[in-house]
């Protein structure tokens, strides 16, 4: 029979080791983000297709709808304006992708259109615009209010990344627009500078 100070030191390495499972596992589970205020980290960026022969670099996890082949009439805009339509979805928001048509004259940012603009120099107002010199084309990014009226009328600044491709794939529809929606979070000048 084991005197009591030998039952102590028999029981020793068992409390430790006991100790030593209870808080390593409480670490282990904080890591895999039990934690519900924990925020889930985006994949890392890489190179993904948009549609003709155009490319970005967004998170790993987006989803892209690629630019159509079917052209349709740009709403709310003669119907000799049209367009190719596609986006990008980044975590819960959408970037909207178009290929706009060269008979486009880009007409106010009003209930849905928010802009057919085909040239840097048709959007009334633009604020903090900004060229950079891409490998597809020239990008203009360029920020502008849009208004949308049902019993009262409420606006906000939409981003707007517009390039007029160097050698388009359908020359009836040479610039690329992309534009963010309200309040996304998106910086779409950061993201634009990647296509190629």
């Amino acid at each position: 029979m084991l005197s009591s100070s030998q039952r102590n030191v028999l029981l020793l390495p068992a409390i430790v080791v006991a100790v030593f499972f209870f808080l390593t596992a409480g670490c282990a589970s904080t890591e895999e983000g039990s934690d519900p205020t924990t925020t889930a980290v985006q994949a890392p960026d890489k190179a993904q297709a948009i549609g003709a022969g155009i490319s970005i670099n967004v998170p790993g996890d987006s989803e892209i709808t690629p630019i159509s082949d079917e052209v349709t009439s740009w709403p709310r805009e003669p119907a000799s304006c049209t367009h190719r339509q596609g986006s990008i979805k980044i975590g819960a928001n959408y970037v909207s992708a178009d290929l706009v048509g060269s008979k486009c004259v880009g007409n106010e940012t009003l209930n849905g259109n928010r802009g057919a603009f085909l040239k840097p120099d048709q959007p009334p107002q633009p604020e903090n615009v900004e060229s950079f010199e891409l490998a597809i084309g020239t990008l203009t990014y360029f920020e502008h209010l849009y208004t949308e009226c049902t019993n009262s009328c409420e606006s906000w600044t939409v981003s707007y990344a517009l390039v007029e491709l160097a050698n388009p794939q359908d020359a009836d529809h040479p610039t690329l627009l992309l534009n963010t929606d309200k309040d996304s979070g998106i910086d779409l000048k950061e993201y634009a500078q990647t296509l190629s």
